[in-house]
């Protein structure tokens, strides 16, 4: 993939990312863990909002989407703020409160096919005293109104001991469909949009360098003790690069594209996986650079990595390729 610009900024970033999303007007909005939601172009880096409570600000920003040509965000409290681009800044429209619906959502993500949104994450519910109801994607009218759940499966109800809120969930959408894939699992759920119901799950096929969770990953009691401190750090550490975690997911008119961790080699850090809109695997690309977002065919990537889990992930470096037939 040719590299076609690079944006170098001396802006050192804060911990891992959270969410970023490609605006028309060609900027990157990002949020990254200790950093405010964040506004990236070539000439600069600003920020997006003001950091805190009040309407017009922002505390977090863990899912983005537009909807009818307006920033949506999603922040980790499931606030939602819409944002309308105004004289070169973004302004506060108006804020969406969902008036029903289970509550207890661990939020990662939010898309947007008309008349719905679509909030990725994971909700359980006790079924009986072996088993849970995991729901992953909760579903919305524009105004607020709860419509139902999708992605729901029968799990041990001795999973509800994993630490699920530093598990990440990916989803996006084009006009009809939206597409959401969990962290630990190449199986693609895919929606549509406009009726809000399930049409497709499909198992994705996967390189041979391939590695699957471990059975210990994301687990809070190790030998009976619980992590904290230190020893909990190196363990979210260990959690996100051990393993061939999904680390992003993103569309473009030809493919549906995967990026995932690669364990087992030394030169690259992550894998992009290419899959026809058939769902049949076409391309492997390596790469030591972290996919942000994308637009058509460009892909926006973070040169080195994740900051907070890759070292070499210091700076704002924003690297933008594109995608070749």
């Amino acid at each position: 993939m040719p590299l076609i610009e690079t944006w170098e900024h001396d802006f050192p970033l804060g911990g891992r990312r959270f969410a970023t999303l490609v605006h028309p007007d060609g900027s990157l909005i990002g949020m990254f863990q200790k950093d405010p939601p964040l506004r990236v172009d070539k000439n600069g880096v600003t920020q997006l909002r003001p950091r805190g409570q009040g309407p017009g600000d922002l505390e977090s920003a863990f899912g983005l989407c537009l909807m009818d040509g307006a920033l949506v965000v999603i922040e980790h409290t499931g606030k939602i703020k819409v944002f309308n681009r105004e004289d070169n800044d973004f302004q506060w429209d108006r804020s969406i409160h969902r008036k029903a619906g289970p509550a207890g959502l661990f939020v990662d993500d939010i898309a947007w096919v008309a008349p719905h949104l679509y909030i990725a994450g994971v909700t359980y519910t006790i079924k009986d005293e072996e088993h849970a109801i995991r729901d992953h994607v909760k579903v919305y009218t524009q105004d607020g109104t709860y419509v139902n759940d999708l992605v729901r499966q029968t799990v041990p109800r001795s999973e509800l001991v994993r630490a699920n809120l530093f598990m990440e969930y990916h989803m996006k959408a084009d006009d009809r469909h939206v597409y959401f894939i969990r962290e630990d699992e190449p199986v693609l759920w895919v929606i549509d949009g406009k009726k809000a119901r399930l049409i497709h799950k499909v198992t994705l096929e996967t390189p041979a360098f391939y590695r699957s969770m471990p059975d210990d990953a994301y687990q809070f009691k190790k030998n009976g003790k619980m992590l904290m401190g230190r020893d909990l750090a190196e363990a979210q550490t260990a959690w996100k690069t051990s393993w061939s975690r999904i680390t992003n997911l993103e569309l473009s008119p030809e493919f549906i594209i995967l990026q995932m961790r690669t364990p087992n080699r030394t030169d690259d850090k992550f894998a992009l996986l290419f899959y026809d809109h058939g769902f049949n695997l076409k391309h492997t690309r390596f790469t030591d650079d972290l996919l942000l977002a994308s637009r058509d065919n460009r892909l926006f990537f973070l040169a080195g990595g994740n900051p907070g889990v890759d070292e070499s992930a210091e700076n704002l470096t924003i690297r933008i390729r594109e995608i070749q037939k």
